[in-house]
Formats: structure tokens, sequence, C-alpha cells
């Protein structure tokens, strides 16, 4: 990497490192759900447990497992809180810088195992760090999203870089490392296993005649005994990791994997063909910006599925010409298509059977961080005139949309937001109401009450009183209302926005709660 370019990454790290310290991140309601059950944990809860109303009788409490969300998005602000006196918000800007420098390195490394060189790498990290996915965990603190940043590049490094020599030392320590990756973010088995797959490739082409990634009669010339014994290793990772996590896990309650009906639609599959792209320059972000701009109206998976077809095209055009390509090693190679294959294909599977997983490119950032290089070398690199000069075009708009996106997204949130005492930034507009709530925790200490909230990074304010957290904000009415509450707990607050009055969620709310008549409604502002 050259002093320039590095220079460049760091300043730009920094700058959003200081502008973050200024203003603080918001936390993302997913992870919020995580630190409630470290809040949890902090009131005598057993590991990985959270406290809430019993459903049946909100006198009661329960004590449930946490599956949804892995523990360790909330275990490394927990653990770091235990030792050092610091607020969560500055707990959870230490552990994104820290991450992002580590995922960094690991990047580094990755790419000149590839052979790619210093100038593509630079480059390469460069339009990185300028994208929206890099910038986002310093906006939003999405927990599992940053911390797998760190490990997945080194794990990639760690087995692809020396495939060839796979001991069981080596196994053990994958296996463990990908038990931590796992809780950090649950998508680590699909990058697992295509790590996995991709070793096994490299030992079949290592193990054959023909030397090239063509595979023509390549079982009639394979030496089948040492793929045989690596093929077992590779099993044994697998098993190692898989089993235990399933049986103290996955198997304790339902996950985003849980499958429903299946009901295909196109973009179950244009969307993870499309992913390398969408997560490698953010056309994803784009395309829900612009269309959020141009349609009054929500836009079906069908119409989307029509935006998303020419980026799929040029996705499998791309590889075809990265396949054929005489510049890029055969490991390369081997690892990016075995990637795109794992991921298109597990995710096209969830999507279809109506997994509880979202269409964003977040989902897929390995595959952009993988392909990134070849398509700035190969455009780069041209013959063709008006290739280059339209390569660092791109490179110029999706990182101004970078830094852009990421200056409006700290505007908003310092205008639009609350912050609190823990120097995070909460999802409400309206900090007078957020104090009343307060006074009510801190009011009244022996009155028996119920405060109910619309989001979880608003419950981890409350120190005092029960509480039942939601995820309102972002269910239908009919969900909302399919929740039933029995039995009395005193006095019940419910904390919404008043615009649940209009979009008919507050009935829905209320109407849950079966042995409660009429509701008192206070505002304190308009909001």
């Amino acid at each position: 990497m050259k002093p320039p370019q590095l220079l460049i990454i760091v300043v730009v790290v920094l700058f959003y490192s200081l502008y973050t310290a200024s203003v603080p991140q918001a936390l993302f309601s997913d992870s919020a759900w995580g630190m409630l059950t470290a809040k949890s944990m902090n009131e005598q809860a057993p590991f990985n447990h959270y406290i809430e109303p019993l459903s049946t009788d909100i006198s009661k409490d329960a004590m449930v497992f946490q599956t949804w969300w892995t523990p360790g998005q909330y275990l490394m602000p927990y653990l770091i809180q235990k030792s050092f006196p610091l607020t969560l918000g500055s707990t959870l800007l230490i552990i994104t810088i820290l991450s992002s420098i580590i995922g960094l390195l690991g990047l580094f490394k990755l790419y000149k195992s590839f052979g790619f060189s210093n100038f593509i790498i630079g480059l390469t990290l460069i339009v990185i760090v300028f994208q929206r996915s890099f910038s986002f965990p310093f906006s939003f603190y999405h927990g599992g999203e940053i911390l797998l940043f760190s490990i997945l590049p080194w794990l990639f490094y760690l087995m692809i870089s020396n495939s060839t020599r796979l001991n069981w030392q080596k196994v053990l320590a994958f296996s463990m490392l990908c038990i931590v990756g796992f809780t950090f973010k649950s998508s680590m088995l699909v990058s697992m296993l295509a790590i996995l797959f991709s070793m096994f490739v490299i030992n079949v082409l290592k193990h054959s005649k023909p030397h090239s990634v063509s595979l023509p009669k390549l079982w009639q010339t394979v030496n089948s005994k040492p793929i045989l014994i690596n093929g077992i290793k590779l099993a044994a990772i697998c098993t190692l990791t898989v089993v235990p996590l399933y049986l103290l896990f996955l198997s304790k309650g339902s996950n985003p994997t849980t499958l429903s009906k299946f009901s295909f639609e196109f973009m179950d599959i244009l969307f993870p063909l499309s992913s390398p792209f969408n997560s490698a320059f953010s056309f994803d972000a784009i395309i829900n910006k612009v269309l959020d701009v141009f349609s009054n109206s929500n836009i079906d998976q069908a119409d989307r599925a029509i935006v998303y077809l020419p980026i799929s095209v040029a996705v499998i055009l791309v590889l075809r010409f990265i396949l054929k390509s005489e510049f890029l090693s055969a490991k390369y190679k081997i690892v990016l298509f075995c990637t795109c294959f794992v991921f298109i294909s597990f995710f096209t599977f969830f999507y279809a059977f109506n997994a509880d997983i979202s269409y964003e490119g977040r989902h897929f950032k390995i595959l952009g961080i993988l392909i990134l290089p070849a398509v700035l070398q190969a455009g780069i690199n041209s013959s063709r005139k008006l290739v280059p000069a339209g390569m660092y075009l791109l490179i110029i708009l999706v990182s101004t949309y970078g830094i852009l996106s990421f200056v409006n997204r700290k505007l908003y949130i310092n205008e639009n937001y609350t912050l609190n005492a823990d120097k995070y930034f909460m999802e409400i507009a309206d900090p007078e109401a957020f104090e009343h709530l307060m006074q009510i925790d801190q009011s009244k200490l022996n009155e028996e009450k119920l405060i109910y909230v619309f989001s979880p990074e608003i419950a981890l304010q409350i120190k005092n009183s029960r509480y039942i957290s939601s995820h309102a904000l972002y269910q239908e009415p009919e969900y909302l209302a399919s929740k039933e509450f029995h039995g009395s707990a005193g006095r019940i607050y419910l904390f919404v926005p008043k615009s649940f009055e209009i979009d008919h969620k507050l009935d829905a709310i209320t109407s849950s709660f079966k042995q409660y008549g009429d509701w008192y409604k206070e505002y304190s502002t308009p909001n």
C-alpha cells in the first residue's frame, strides 16, 4: 500500500471516529435486545436470559433464553463496562473503532495472500472505508455486523493462505474462532461453510492432474486418498462447530432462519445474485433511496425485481470475466466463486421459505469485499480508453455518496433522536417525553406499575420499574393485536408515539391487555 493511500484511510477513519465522539451513535434496536439481555443478567438472570412479564400473568416474570440474537454483540460492551468506568455510548465507539481497524488489517493480509498489488489493495481499502456500509456502524451500533467484520477477513486468511497444511491444531483453532464469530453474528456459519467449501475445492484441484480452475474430467484424474483425509478434517471442523452451537444455543428457541411456508418470488434469487455489487458499491442503499424519492407508495417486490435484474446480469458477466482472467490467481477465483455459491444458495433458500431475514446488502458484505479488488483491477487496467475513466468516476460517486450519507445520518440523529445519560441516541423525537418517562420510573418506587415501551433501547433506561419492551415501531397493528397479556400488574403506562393513534397501533396495544378497560391519554408534547 502506498503512503498516500494509507494516509487517506487513516484520515477517513479518524473523521468518522471524531465525529462520532461529538455526535454519539444511536443504538440499533436489534442490538438493544441483546443489551436488554445483559441488563437482565445484571439483575441476576442466568447467562443469556432476559426477564420479561409472563404473558399469561403479567404480575409475574419469566426468564427467556435469547436465541434470536447471539450473545457476543452485548457481551463485548458488557465486559468492557464491567472492567472500566465507561458509559455505554463510549464503549460502543471504542468497539466500533477497534473492530474497523482490525478488519481493515485483516483485509490487507487477505488481499495480499491473493496476489493483488499494493496499489490495488490500497485503492480497494480506500473504496471500502468511504462506503456507506463501513461508516454505518459509526452512526448506528449494529453489534454483530461490526464485530464480525473484525474477525471474518482473518478467518479467510488463516484457512485460505495456507490451505494445503491442515493439521489438527489448525482444525481446532478454526473451529473455536468460528464459535466466537457465531457469538458475534449467527451468519458466521454461512461464511464458515464458504471457507470449508473453498478449501475442499482447492484441495481437489491440487490433487488432480489438470492444474487449472476448469474441471474437465476432473474426477478421473483425482488422487482420492489425500482428498479423503482432507475432507474428514473439514467435516470435523463443521461437526466441532455446528453440533455444540445447535445443542447449546440454536435448539433452545426460534431464530431468523426459522422456516415458514414456501413462497418463491423473483427477488428471492435476484437480490442474493446482485449482492456482490450491492455490497461492494452500496447499490442497494442507493436504489432504496432513489425509490423512496420517486415513489409515493410502497413498491412491491415484483417492481424491485425489475431494478435488480440488470445488476444480477452484470454480476454474472463480471464473474465470467474473472473466471477467464489470466491475471488473477486460481486460489482467489475458487474462494470468490465458492463463497458466492454458498451465500447465494443459502439466502435464496431461506428467502423462498419466508425466513425472517431482510433484503439488505449487509448480509452479503463478504461478497462485496471479495469481488471488489478484481473489479477495480479489471476496470483500471482495461485497454479500452473509457473504462478506466468510468471506473474512477464510479469510485468518486460511491465514495461521495458514502461520506454524504454519513454526515446526513449524523445530522438527522442529532436533530431527531434523544441523547440519554448513557451517551447513546434513541429513536425518540421528544426529549421532554423521555424525561417524563424517567420521572415515572423514578417516582413512587413502592407502587405496583408496569411500563410498556415501543423500542428496546428505551427500555434500557428504565432502572426501577418492570417493563414490557416491544418492536411496535416496526410491527403491523394486526400483529400487535394478536399479542395477549393476561392478569393485572397495577398501573400500566404506555410510552408510545402519538402517531400510533393514527395508524391504529395504540388501539391494538391497549386491546392486548385483557384485564384493562379504559385508558387515560396524556401528551407531554405534540409529538
